[in-house]
């Protein structure tokens, strides 16, 4: 871990945003690095606007550790690599 990271994570324990974009209207898909007894965690979580334009976390979304990072990635590569050959036999994908 770099030493910035740590050093934020020292000064504000809160997560890191990593990224996030709008799925609908009322709810973001927010990715955030996070620590949790002593464990490094990557978080991907959609989280909902209410009404008075306040953002809270859903349930819906997945918490796994660090280290699990390469198998994640390498399913999002999947997930790619299969749009990418639907695309080509004329299946749509939004």
């Amino acid at each position: 871990m770099n030493k910035q990271v740590e050093s934020k994570r020292i000064e504000d324990t809160s997560n890191i945003l990593v990224d996030h974009f709008a799925k609908n209207k009322t709810e973001e898909i927010i990715t955030q690095l996070t620590w949790y007894k002593q464990t490094d965690l990557i978080d991907i979580r959609i989280w909902h606007r209410d009404k008075n334009d306040s953002i809270c976390p859903t349930k819906k979304g997945i918490t796994i550790r660090r280290e699990l990072y390469p198998y994640l990635q390498r399913a999002v590569e999947k997930i790619g690599v299969l749009i990418e050959e639907m695309e080509g036999i004329g299946v749509e994908v939004e």
